[in-house]
C-alpha cells in the first residue's frame, strides 16, 4: 500500500503537467492496478529462463522460485492484457532495441 501510494502520488503530479511517466510494476495485474495506467507493457520470457534468473539472480532455491512464479497471473494472462510486450528471452542488445523503440512510440504518442 505504501508503494502504491507513492507511484499513484507521481502519477498525478505528472497528469497535472500532462507529462509522462514509466512505472515498473512486477505485480500490477495481480494487484488490480493496471487500471490506474493509460498504457501497460509487459517484459517477459520463457518460464525456463524466469526460473532461472529468479534462482541465480536472486539466490533463492528452485522450491522458493517455484512458489513465487505459481503465484502470479500465467504469462499468457499477462501478454494478453497488455498493450505492449517486451520480449527479453534474447541478447540484452534485443532487450535495449526493444526499450529503444518503445521510447520512440511514447514521445510520438504521449510528447
Amino acid at each position: 500500500p505504501v508503494i502504491r501510494e507513492a507511484w499513484m502520488s507521481r502519477a498525478a503530479q505528472f497528469r497535472a503537467r500532462q507529462g509522462w511517466l514509466l512505472v515498473d510494476i512486477p505485480l500490477l495485474f495481480e494487484t488490480g492496478a493496471e487500471s490506474a495506467f493509460d498504457v501497460v507493457g509487459v517484459v517477459a520470457c520463457s518460464a525456463q529462463t524466469q526460473r532461472r534468473r529468479i534462482v541465480e539472480g536472486r539466490g533463492l532455491p528452485e522450491k522458493i522460485a517455484d512458489g513465487i512464479l505459481a503465484a502470479q497471473l500465467s504469462l499468457e494472462s499477462k501478454i494478453a492484457r497488455a498493450a505492449h510486450l517486451f520480449w527479453t528471452d534474447a541478447p540484452e542488445a534485443r532487450t535495449e532495441d526493444q526499450a529503444q523503440l518503445f521510447a520512440g512510440y511514447l514521445k510520438e504518442h504521449y510528447g
